[in-house]
């Protein structure tokens, strides 16, 4: 249930891309996907994701990362990190 409500809040939020990692977001995109948000993504592991987000976050983007320690989002953080230190 509290996935679901977070796609729902991201698509009231204005979300523009969703990016879920694990098998249990994947309620949570639908959600967004139906309440509106344009681009919904699913990747398997924080590892594919840390791959693929530097390639979609542009300048004046606001990110949020949420996620359990147990699905080791601190590797996109240090992806995203890392594109920023590259730009300048």
């Amino acid at each position: 249930m509290f996935h679901r409500e977070a796609g729902q809040r991201a698509a009231r939020a204005g979300v523009q891309i969703l990016v879920g990692v694990g098998s249990r977001v994947r309620v949570a995109l639908e959600a967004a996907r139906r309440a509106g948000v344009p681009e919904t993504r699913h990747e398997k592991s924080a590892a594919t994701a840390a791959e693929i987000l530097p390639g979609l976050v542009r300048p004046g983007d606001l990110l949020v990362v949420k996620g359990s320690r147990g699905m080791r989002l601190e590797r996109v953080v240090a992806a995203l990190l890392q594109t920023v230190v590259e730009a300048h």
